[in-house]
């Protein structure tokens, strides 16, 4: 049974390992327009379906536009406007602090 757990768990690791590269591939191609409005529209699901209270606590990185990840500025602004506390990573020597 053990087994048979463990080749589940590193079948479900690979599918996911490899629906990441596919993914990954796929947002290099996206135009800097294609990111923004990608992003904006993430932004405007989350602040429709998702109630963030004053004095919560939120934790985001910064996105770096190189990899065409979400722009996480839109969230940033909207937290500090709303006096939600955020929390972003420190990064030394490739390792987070």
């Amino acid at each position: 049974m053990k087994k048979e757990l463990n080749e589940i768990q590193e079948k479900v690791e690979n599918q996911h390992k490899e629906i990441r590269k596919k993914y990954l591939e796929m947002r290099k191609t996206l135009s800097d327009d294609e990111v923004l409005s990608s992003s904006e529209k993430i932004f405007r699901n989350f602040v429709d379906n998702f109630e963030i209270e004053p004095l919560q606590k939120i934790h985001i990185f910064i996105s770096i536009a190189k990899f065409k990840e979400v722009q996480t500025e839109l969230f940033i602004s909207h937290f500090l406007k709303n006096g939600i506390q955020i929390y972003l990573p420190k990064m030394v020597n490739d390792e987070i602090m």
